[in-house]
């Protein structure tokens, strides 16, 4: 993860800006992996928190790889009004949490059930402040509630199919730092046999059938 983010310009602790006029506002991250995103925020106090207005307009980024990492720098240019009197600008960066991924089956494609059992798959995503936000498409099958802990978040559903119902379950993460994310299972379907297994044998003596 990052470990700094840190408004570069203006470098006064203040700065004026006439109502309608516009500024420059600049800030830098370290480096990390997955790539950090870097926010703008109006806040009421010079502590920076996702509580204040976050800004989405006029803003840009510049990624650049240093030692393996990607560090951030992101430009504002902000236009005050009247309102925005004895305001705080300020910007806050966290890296996007880490693509989802399928309990058990994060190398594997594919996975083979029986016709009409019941059966269930949870998907798992970690990192990224706030979490992302998780759903499945799978055979309209129930989801459970979001489950959060220790940095990750994870959802569950429950499915049963029929035969000639090979598909494709989808779990989808969201999150404001950036795109969808899409961890995915192909489902067969297997039939069961309608033939007893079991062995049948029948004993001869002298010809005769016993």
């Amino acid at each position: 993860p990052i470990s700094t983010v840190v408004l570069t310009s203006p470098i006064a602790a203040n700065a004026t800006v006439n109502a309608g006029s516009s500024k420059n506002f600049t800030c830098h991250t370290s480096g990390g992996l997955p790539q950090p995103t870097v926010e703008w925020y109006k806040t009421s106090s010079s502590s920076c928190t996702r509580n204040g207005l976050k800004i989405i307009n006029s803003t840009s980024s510049s990624p650049s790889e240093s030692n393996g990492l990607i560090q951030v720098e992101s430009s504002l240019l902000f236009t005050a009004s009247s309102l925005d009197n004895n305001l705080w600008i300020c910007c806050a960066a966290n890296p996007p949490p880490n693509p989802p991924v399928i309990d058990d089956f994060n190398t594997i494609t594919d996975y083979q059930m029986i016709e009409n059992s019941t059966e269930r798959l949870t998907c798992r995503s970690t990192g990224g402040n706030p979490l992302a936000s998780l759903a499945w498409s799978c055979y309209s099958g129930t989801e459970s509630n979001l489950n959060i802990n220790n940095g990750s978040v994870s959802r569950s559903v429950q499915f049963t199919a029929r035969r000639n119902q090979d598909n494709t379950c989808t779990c989808t993460a969201t999150h404001e730092a950036g795109p969808l994310q899409q961890a995915t299972l192909g489902i067969n379907i297997m039939c069961r046999s309608p033939f007893n297994t079991g062995i049948q044998s029948e004993r001869y003596t002298s010809g005769r059938r016993d």
